[in-house]
């Protein structure tokens, strides 16, 4: 899940996600540091991913898909430029990444 923070009602999201299935349920979670999400994750395994560990990969990442990707490669390179510094932007504040189990049911 991605952009968790986002949501309206973050404890309506887990919720749901416990309520979901009686099975155990594996998550990654991506999120921007917000203190609902870092409550409902005190315990269970966190990883967190920094950007500076990624942007290589990431700028790469970037620059194959605005290249290869028969939607993105036809715009005009100013443009492409444009979307790869904002997307790099963007990344630098997604600073929680968690993997956990979450008990459902």
């Amino acid at each position: 899940m991605d952009g968790v923070e986002e949501c309206a009602n973050i404890n309506e999201v887990f919720h749901y996600l416990r309520r979901s299935s009686a099975r155990r349920t594996n998550l990654l979670i991506s999120s921007g540091n917000h203190h609902a999400i870092a409550r409902e994750m005190e315990h269970h395994p966190e990883l967190e991913i920094t950007y500076n560990l990624i942007k290589d990969d990431l700028a790469h990442y970037i620059d194959y898909r605005l290249t290869e990707d028969l939607g993105l490669k036809g715009l005009d390179g100013e443009f492409k430029d444009y979307l790869k510094r904002r997307l790099l932007e963007n990344a630098q504040t997604t600073e929680v990444f968690g993997f956990f189990s979450l008990k459902t049911g």
